[in-house]
């Protein structure tokens, strides 16, 4: 009887054991998930702060560029965070549809956006004026006596004056990223910056970044990069929704059937060979770029 009542608390105590056990594997691969999940997300909003930085910090790209005269020799100097109004519009017509090539990162795609902010105000304008007022002033000492006074009245004439600059935008880089199960992670970050339009009219705004990681990026960052280097590349590629190339009004697009079309338009300007639709599944490609990318799955 003590024989098998020692067995039986032996075999509680294996079954506790290897709950605990259980437990503390869990909760360690948690742990480790959430700190891998947490420097995923560090690692990609210093991206897209290395983003921004190249727009607005230098002069290439959107930073607003002052010169001073110091004995007879001009310096150029960037101005961090202050927008040039001439270069924002360039780039916002020029790259409509993908990122400027010197703020181009084939980890990612993204899409730029920068909105001034509304003023809606109401001064008051104090106009002040004279004018003089006489008045005969008589008092009796010994004799009535009379005098002249003269006041000077100060007079107080306001109007109100209403100023009201609506609000602008301007975005470049890519119109449509991956959805549901092609996306890996998205992220929006927003800084304020200065848009400069003339010496006497600077506008508070906002510059937005919305950054993508996916399917649909990842296989046009390919496309272009082997485009543009002019290298074979070799790569494994995960799809989960149906992708094809298309070319409408002359410029390429890869697009993902996701329940309605996807596209992101491409910066390589050759003929782009891709045989037919790709069906979901995980493959391994080769693009090689002559004078037509060829991209074989």
């Amino acid at each position: 009887m003590k024989a098998q009542t020692s067995f039986l608390m032996k075999g509680i105590y294996l079954i506790l054991v290897l709950v605990i056990i259980a437990i503390v594997a869990n909760s360690i691969t948690q742990s480790n998930y959430l700190l891998a999940t947490r420097m995923r997300e560090l690692e990609f909003r210093k991206n897209a702060q290395n983003v921004i930085d190249k727009l607005v910090g230098y002069n290439k790209s959107l930073a607003f560029q002052d010169s001073v005269t110091i004995e007879t020799k001009t310096l150029y100097l960037g101005q961090n965070r202050i927008i040039d109004l001439k270069k924002l519009e360039e780039l916002s017509d020029k790259f409509s549809e993908y990122e400027p090539d010197d703020a181009r990162n084939f980890n990612f795609r993204y899409r730029i956006k920068v909105e001034t902010r509304p003023i809606n105000l109401e001064t008051k304008e104090i106009v002040f004026g004279t004018k003089r007022a006489c008045r005969q002033v008589c008092y009796l000492s010994y004799v009535w006596k009379c005098y002249t006074v003269c006041d000077v009245l100060v007079e107080d004439r306001s109007k109100k004056v209403g100023v009201n600059i609506p609000s602008e935008s301007w975005s470049f880089g890519v119109n449509e990223f991956s959805r549901e199960k092609a996306l890996t992670e998205r992220m929006t970050i927003s800084i304020p910056v200065i848009v400069y339009y003339s010496k006497s009219k600077l506008m508070p705004a906002l510059l937005s970044i919305d950054i993508v990681d996916g399917e649909l990026e990842i296989f046009s960052n390919l496309i272009d990069k082997s485009c543009l280097v002019g290298e074979k590349i070799v790569s494994d590629l995960s799809i989960s929704y149906p992708t094809y190339k298309k070319t409408s009004g002359g410029e390429n697009y890869l697009c993902m059937d996701i329940r309605e079309e996807i596209c992101q338009r491409l910066s390589c300007e050759k003929e782009i060979d891709i045989k037919e639709m790709i069906v979901p599944g995980k493959y391994r490609i080769e693009i090689e770029s002559n004078e037509v990318v060829e991209v074989k799955i």
